[in-house]
């Protein structure tokens, strides 16, 4: 059975839930502004840091690989 995990990202500077564009979904390269500090965040970074967080959290609960 595979488990699906859903990540949400989060800005790298203010540490706000970022909203999506229902209509553009972010892609490589994208550079996606927060809504509350107005920074510009860069979308592989982005997810790399919560992919990054969620593997750690596994680990920490007894999940990982």
């Amino acid at each position: 059975m595979k488990a699906s995990v859903v990540i949400g990202l989060q800005c790298v500077f203010c540490d706000s839930a970022l909203e999506s564009d229902l209509n553009n979904e972010p892609l490589s390269g994208d550079i996606i502004e927060c809504q509350n500090c107005h920074q510009l965040n860069d979308y592989d970074s982005l997810v790399d840091v919560a992919v990054n967080k969620e593997v750690d959290s596994l680990f920490e609960d007894g999940l990982g690989f």
